[in-house]
């Protein structure tokens, strides 16, 4: 085109004011294009295409390199926010897990309290009962309590608790069984032992020849020729023959007498026992001594339960209780001392009574069967 078209070249004037035209000249080609002017074909400037080509390419290299960039910017920002948000879900991991923590040991807490309070309670369970003990003992004292037979309900013995004792205690007279029907009658709970009932010793009703009963008691015996009452068993101890209590296994230090001589002279003691079931104290304490020094203290703990022992319940049995060789033997083998203790003091509560026969007893009826009771 020889010269510029003067519609393009005013549109770029009014577009671009205080410009020369030689500076918009070369961009009348754009305009005629943009604007799709019939003078569009009368440019062939190719130097010109190929600048504003260049110049297209450049601007979108700046534009891919500005993109990139803000991309690079955007995902550092997203790497930090995802870095951000894991250290926040590890301080809740670990806020959770102290939670837990102090709610374990609170919870522990809570059971040291639950343990004391009940350990608190059982001290003061105790205390109650060792004065609920005290109590009771001191109203033993003041009010002894004793079995007295009913008369409306009872005319004769029970027939089954007396064949029981009969079967035990071979030999025995029933004057002196009778005593202890009610306490055959409370450990084999027959029907009879509705006809026994507690009453205060100061209130025992006198006997009359018309109710001549024997008066007797779970605890302990009273001999109905008006003897003094003995003393109630207690603790563990039980009564042997007689109403003569048989002291606890293990309470071998309430006798210390007893105690010296079955724990640093058990031949002695043997020999002694055997003396009050009526064997020669001599031979006995020979014959334990071989055994003790020859077999050693166990066989010789056997051989005293298995005769001696067995004799002497033989000879003073307990009401309502079988002889058992065998435990006799067991306990002579395990405990020998606290048992000949046991039965050292057994001797002295049947000497005591007046029941004990043998060369050192108290005077009784005859050397063999059981000591007779005035009825």
């Amino acid at each position: 085109m020889s010269t510029p078209c003067p519609k393009c070249l005013a549109q770029l004037r009014s577009s671009n004011p205080g410009r020369k035209d030689d500076v918009l000249i070369p961009y009348l080609s754009q305009i005629a294009a943009n604007t799709k002017c019939e003078c569009v074909s009368g440019y062939t400037n190719e130097a010109l295409e190929k600048k504003i080509t260049k110049r297209l390419a450049g601007d979108k290299a700046q534009r891919i390199a500005a993109e990139k960039a803000e991309l690079e910017k955007r995902i550092e920002a997203l790497k930090a926010e995802e870095k951000q948000i894991a250290a926040e879900k590890a301080e809740e991991e670990r806020i959770a897990i102290l939670k837990a923590e102090e709610e374990r040991i609170a919870a522990l807490k809570a059971d040291e309290e639950r343990i004391a309070a009940l350990k608190a309670d059982e001290e003061r369970i105790a205390v109650l009962k060792a004065e609920e003990k005290r109590i009771a003992a001191e109203r033993a004292q003041e009010n002894p309590t004793i079995i007295v037979r009913k008369a409306e309900t009872h005319s004769a013995p029970c027939p089954k608790c007396l064949a029981q004792l009969r079967k035990t205690n071979p030999g025995v007279k029933d004057n002196v069984l009778i005593p202890y029907l009610s306490q055959i009658a409370e450990k084999s709970k027959c029907e009879c032992v509705a006809g026994y009932t507690e009453v205060p010793v100061q209130s025992q009703p006198q006997q009359t020849a018309g109710n001549a009963h024997p008066q007797y008691s779970l605890t302990s015996y009273s001999s109905p020729s008006g003897s003094p009452n003995p003393t109630a068993v207690t603790g563990g101890a039980k009564l042997g023959y007689g109403g003569a209590e048989i002291p606890e296994l293990f309470s071998c230090m309430d006798d210390c007498d007893a105690c010296l001589i079955g724990f640093l002279a058990p031949c002695v003691a043997t020999g002694r026992i055997a003396e009050a079931t009526g064997d020669d104290y001599k031979t006995q304490v020979a014959i334990y001594s071989a055994l003790g020094c020859c077999c050693g203290s166990c066989v010789a703990g056997c051989y005293h339960g298995f005769f001696v022992s067995k004799k002497l319940h033989e000879q003073y049995p307990t009401p309502g209780e079988e002889v058992k060789p065998l435990e006799y033997c067991l306990c002579h083998c395990c405990c020998g001392s606290c048992s000949k203790v046991q039965e050292l003091r057994y001797l002295k509560n049947l000497k005591a009574k007046g029941l004990l026969r043998g060369p050192d007893a108290l005077p009784t009826t005859g050397r063999h069967g059981p000591a007779r009771q005035n009825m």
